[in-house]
């Protein structure tokens, strides 16, 4: 009797483990519908440290300028992922968009065994063009008023992507 016991509680902690819905795509989708919905807090839950202070901050601009796309709907098209990092493409589908939605992404890390959406300010220098490299490793004044710059920038582009598309 003993054993049937071991071997039943064996087989649930694995079959809740398989459908813990905690896959980069899940957390994704879960991320992206509560930047949608511009709820902050809850979008906080699916995010590593990074993405928290980005979302913090935010949280804490005026809500008149912030617009929700009505009836949005995440689309994830791809997942690429390797070891403990994830890429997760999507299209924001609503009926709102004109044309046809860009194609974008997130990253996502591996952080003690669940998915969290990352902040990659590396990314982020890339699509910034006036972006110095490395201007927001070192330890300066300087550059911390560059990193505020810079996320408030990408503040602005997640805004615009929420409501353009």
């Amino acid at each position: 009797m003993k054993k049937i016991f071991l071997i039943l509680t064996v087989f649930l902690a694995l079959l809740t483990a398989s459908c813990s819905g905690d896959s980069p795509k899940s957390v994704a989708e879960k991320f992206l519908t509560a930047m949608e919905n511009q709820n902050f807090e809850e979008a906080k839950k699916y995010s590593d440290d990074s993405m928290k202070q980005l979302l913090t901050m935010l949280d804490g601009m005026p809500k008149e300028n912030n617009k929700k796309a009505e009836n949005a709907k995440v689309k994830v098209t791809k997942v690429e992922k390797e070891g403990d990092k994830a890429k997760v493409f999507y299209i924001i589908e609503s009926t709102e968009i004109e044309g046809e939605s860009k194609e974008q992404s997130i990253d996502l890390k591996k952080i003690d065994g669940k998915w969290k959406v990352s902040f990659n300010k590396e990314d982020a220098n890339k699509e910034t063009p006036n972006a110095e490299p490395n201007s927001m490793d070192s330890g300066d004044e300087a550059s911390d008023e560059n990193m505020g710059t810079e996320l408030e920038d990408m503040e602005s582009d997640a805004v615009s992507a929420t409501t353009e598309q």
